[in-house]
């Protein structure tokens, strides 16, 4: 999860700040208080930060204002303004879990650290194996090495095992695509 801990709400447009209009992320304000609706402190979270690409991986923002987590958004794409990042996604009701285990709750990063962004882990955002074996994985879609597994179950099952046959197969559909 990426933690995304919002300052003092500030007006944006006015000075050196010119993401205003920006057609991916158009607001008006940044921060947090609590006069904000869930909308404008979406819009605020939502960027523009420097990121790394270790960003791009993760699944969910937790949102925290004043020390406490706001909102949690599932991220489902991003964007990029110059050296900065932003995203966009669904923010999480009550009744799902990471919601649930997260908002209200105190920072989960808590840090004297003046960056805004941290990275970590919670047992909420764990899930079950995209192969069915019904492991649990902390994050991602597959327990380790279970991605490699049924790519070669595939292999074997369309192309009798043969590696050349799925590129030849996959070079084919994907030019036909293109066109």
């Amino acid at each position: 999860m990426i933690r995304i801990r919002l300052g003092r709400r500030t007006y944006v447009g006015g000075g050196r700040e010119t993401t205003a209009a920006h057609p991916f992320l158009e607001r008006e304000l940044t921060g947090w208080d609590p006069t904000m609706s869930d909308r404008e402190v979406y819009d605020a979270a939502r960027g523009w930060w420097r990121l790394s690409e270790r960003a791009l991986r993760e699944k969910y923002a937790v949102v925290v204002g004043e020390g406490t987590v706001r909102m949690v958004v599932e991220i489902d794409r991003w964007a990029e303004n110059g050296d900065r990042r932003g995203f966009a996604g669904t923010v999480l009701e009550p009744g799902h879990p990471v919601h649930d285990a997260l908002v209200g709750e105190p920072d989960p990063v808590p840090t004297g650290s003046r960056n805004p962004v941290a990275y970590f882990r919670h047992p909420a955002e764990a899930g079950t194996c995209r192969c069915g074996c019904g492991d649990t994985v902390a994050a991602g879609e597959w327990a380790q090495g279970h991605d490699q597994r049924a790519l070669h179950e595939l292999l074997n099952e369309d192309f009798d095992g043969s590696v050349s046959r799925f590129l030849d197969w996959y070079h084919h559909h994907r030019a036909a695509d293109a066109t």
